[in-house]
């Protein structure tokens, strides 16, 4: 059924809502003769944030992982420069108090809340040498994390081209934005969500292919991301019975048939570079995130550098070899939030 009328308007048996358009002052009872129900009581919280808040936040003492709520949409807004300014819950997903409920599953509505910037370094590349772009995304219009909770996954993906418009597979590399965690919520993975007014930059690097033709961007939201491992889990199941199953597979197909596309660019390798890529100056040499925050990846995986004294290949291999030590050898990708997961092992 969803989210019923009730659910907001009617405690102990009594109506409530927002003060009437044409009268905002008038609060208390209202109607209690000519409206139905017996009328309803008017209360100013119906325009505020903090009515949102017992349903989108979880107490200080409430479910976390990796010491942050699992729930945590109003403090995000109380820390963000909507709050300051006047900017409610309500404005944003009930305009003009319509009932939309617009949010992660409505592309118009995620296409506002984000600004998407390509950024190359090597505009004319030759057949051999490193292709490097840079992909940022910039929380401009959302008052909490981009995406909010964990059950969204927004997937960045980029690869080269063929002149037939087909995918260069070695080529294709995937950066995800959201909350990752174990289907048992026992345990946080990863957790690259963009916070209000910060933007996140990924680096693409890919040696060009002589049958690379054009440099290719899509942006896929997933809404139900985490619903759908959750399904595909359950249905692993054997011993489910028919009925059971044939229950999670609509639910399934249900989950995989929201997602949608947010931003999609072919962008030619042949053509001068005003056409092609166009540099913004806050992205054009921009680190892996312009602006830092606690619960982003940065580019280069933060494995306790102040502690551990790590080096490259030749020189650990040749005071490996002096001291007649074991050598451990890493291979990771910038992009990977698996690899940017394993700090936690060596800060422990």
């Amino acid at each position: 059924q969803g989210l019923i009328c009730a659910a907001c308007h009617v405690r102990t048996q009594q109506r409530y809502g927002p003060p009437r358009l044409a009268e905002p002052a008038q609060l208390g009872k209202i109607g209690a003769d000519s409206l139905p129900h017996g009328g309803f009581t008017a209360q100013s919280a119906f325009n505020n944030s903090e009515f949102c808040r017992h349903c989108h936040q979880f107490n200080s003492n409430g479910f976390s992982l990796n010491g942050k709520l699992l729930e945590n949409t109003y403090q995000e807004w109380l820390a963000s420069d909507y709050a300051k300014r006047g900017i409610h819950c309500q404005h944003c997903h009930m305009p003009d108090r319509r009932h939309l409920w617009r949010g992660i599953h409505d592309p118009t509505m995620v296409k506002k809340g984000i600004r998407v910037q390509l950024a190359s370094v090597d505009f004319r590349p030759s057949i051999g040498e490193m292709f490097n772009a840079t992909i940022t995304i910039t929380n401009t219009g959302v008052g909490h994390y981009f995406p909010s909770y964990l059950t969204p996954k927004i997937f960045v993906e980029a690869a080269l081209l063929a002149k037939n418009n087909v995918i260069l597979s070695a080529s294709k590399q995937q950066f995800i934005i959201g909350r990752e965690t174990d289907l048992n919520l026992s345990k946080e993975i990863y957790d690259t969500r963009i916070p209000p007014g910060e933007k996140l930059t990924f680096s693409y690097r890919y040696p060009i292919a002589k049958t690379a033709d054009k440099f290719y961007v899509v942006i896929r939201v997933e809404p139900d991301h985490f619903y759908q491992r959750v399904y595909k889990n359950m249905l692993a199941n054997k011993r489910r019975s028919t009925e059971s199953k044939r229950f999670l597979q609509k639910a399934l197909r249900n989950s995989q048939s929201s997602g949608f596309r947010i931003y999609e660019k072919r962008i030619s390798l042949s053509s001068p570079p005003d056409n092609r890529i166009t540099v913004e100056k806050d992205t054009a040499s921009a680190p892996s995130i312009v602006k830092q925050h606690k619960n982003t990846i940065s580019n280069t995986p933060d494995w306790n550098e102040k502690n551990i004294t790590w080096l490259d290949f030749t020189n650990g291999k040749r005071i490996a070899a002096a001291q007649t030590k074991p050598m451990l050898l890493i291979f990771y990708a910038e992009w990977c939030p698996t690899c940017h997961a394993y700090k936690k092992i060596f800060y422990d």
